[in-house]
């Protein structure tokens, strides 16, 4: 429970999944990912295989911080960055702030 300008509100997943979940919504496959590293419940939303919403798993000119409570560099170096490598280079980023980029500008990648 989290009070927003003294009213009480209730948030509850409809949905819950454990690594990945695919979704097929208006002709489009979505597919949710598991992103540890950032923090706990980390995720990705990866769309048609071209558009990621990385929230703050991944940003173009800055590390992903790993360090809050709940964050892992052993699980964002050892699962995250793995897959995020395996994506399409012309993958379109949409990340938590900042400008989106192509995933062949991450500047982490060598």
């Amino acid at each position: 429970k989290v009070p927003v300008e003294n009213v009480e509100y209730v948030c509850q997943a409809d949905k819950f999944f454990d690594n990945s979940l695919t979704i097929e919504w208006q002709g489009n496959k979505i597919y949710l990912f598991d992103c540890p590293g950032h923090s706990l419940g980390s995720s990705c939303v990866l769309v048609n295989d071209k558009i990621l919403f990385s929230g703050d798993s991944l940003f173009k000119d800055y590390p992903t911080v790993t360090g809050l409570p709940g964050g892992s560099k052993k699980g964002w170096l050892e699962k995250s960055l793995p897959f995020l490598k395996s994506l399409p280079k012309d993958t379109i980023v949409y990340p938590g702030h900042f400008n989106s980029f192509c995933i062949k500008d991450y500047y982490l990648w060598e």
